[in-house]
């Protein structure tokens, strides 16, 4: 095997999340090319649901802080022969121990992170973010690349792959059913969505699709407004998407690019997110996709409004929001990594 093409990704976890779901097309892709990758995440942060090219890459490290001296020992026996690395943090404690070991061993780290750095601001994260200049930092919107351009990190943008094809609109029904698909957490802000669904009273469905720390609590905010309209599924195929899904919601506090959100736009669902810079950046500002979290009766009124319309002016909005996926390709996504690491 060619040293030049052996990279170690690291990633604390490898559960459902837009990072995880990128730095699987990132392997899966490398792999095609032959390069000998390594998958170091957090022992028992990752599931058996992964696929099997990217379980038999994985080598476990201990789940403690980046300060922890067994942990920093653990990289260390591992990363001393390693010449490039790719760490996905979300300033993660993980930004911390590689950073350290960074000054005492020869390799060329970048460090991708896919939210928007003006959010985190704990004293960790701020310490992650000082270490980071010795990286390049990767980052795939142009609020967090400006952040770091003004700051004087080394910084470069580098756009989701995408997860699935992009399909034609061609054979669309209108069936009314919404749907949330995400990591059940407080940033995700799912429960302002269910305030909004429970004042619009509309005729439809809505499907919260996912799992996480908030999953009792949703269930039980459920029965107790009588929801019943609002049902909660681990897990939905790409052909359920497509065929029985309309439009896709997001009330999130902060994101980056949204892998969620491009992944139902290429499966024909209309968007309807929450007016944070991640969104507004992704649907070029196109307002009547976008609601204030400020304000309930915007949210409420976007259902109400979705609601009523008929195939044409779901198409026409539809057409709109899909032009942002030319952005978005896979092939060079693949040849601005390859230019990188080469």
């Amino acid at each position: 095997m060619n040293k030049d093409k052996n990279l170690l990704i690291i990633i604390p976890s490898l559960n459902i999340g837009g990072t995880e779901t990128q730095v699987t097309l990132l392997v899966k892709e490398l792999i095609t090319l032959e390069y000998n990758v390594k998958v170091l995440v957090r022992k028992g942060l990752y599931n058996s649901e992964i696929p099997d090219f990217l379980l038999k890459r994985i080598i476990e490290i201990p789940n403690l802080p980046g300060f922890h001296p067994l942990l920093l020992i653990s990289l260390f026996k591992i990363i001393k022969s390693e010449k490039k690395i790719v760490i996905f943090s979300y300033l993660d404690q993980m930004n911390i121990a590689v950073g350290l070991l960074s000054f005492f061993l020869n390799f060329k780290w970048y460090s991708s992170e896919r939210s928007n750095p003006h959010f985190h601001n704990s004293l960790y994260q701020k310490f992650s973010r000082f270490l980071m200049r010795n990286s390049e930092v990767l980052v795939n919107n142009k609020l967090a690349f400006d952040y770091y351009l003004k700051n004087k990190y080394k910084v470069t943008i580098i756009n989701n792959f995408l997860k699935y094809f992009n399909f034609s609109t061609e054979k669309i029904s209108l069936k009314k059913n919404y749907y949330i698909f995400s990591r059940f957490s407080a940033s995700k802000n799912i429960d302002f969505v269910l305030l909004a669904w429970e004042q619009a009273n509309i005729d439809a469905n809505l499907y919260l699709i996912g799992h996480g720390p908030l999953t009792n609590y949703l269930k039980e905010y459920i029965n107790s407004k009588e929801l019943k309209n609002v049902f909660i599924k681990n897990d939905v195929t790409q052909e359920t998407i497509l065929n029985d899904y309309n439009f896709f919601i997001s009330a999130s506090l902060y994101e980056g690019v949204s892998n969620s959100a491009l992944e139902a736009l290429c499966l024909n669902n209309l968007l309807i997110l929450s007016k944070i810079p991640g969104h507004i950046e992704l649907v070029n500002n196109l307002n009547i996709c976008l609601f204030n979290l400020d304000d309930i009766k915007d949210l409420v009124s976007k259902l109400i409004t979705t609601n009523k319309f008929n195939i044409d002016q779901y198409l026409n909005l539809l057409n709109q929001q899909k032009e942002i996926l030319k952005d978005f390709d896979n092939e060079n996504l693949l040849k601005k990594y390859l230019k990188l690491l080469n």
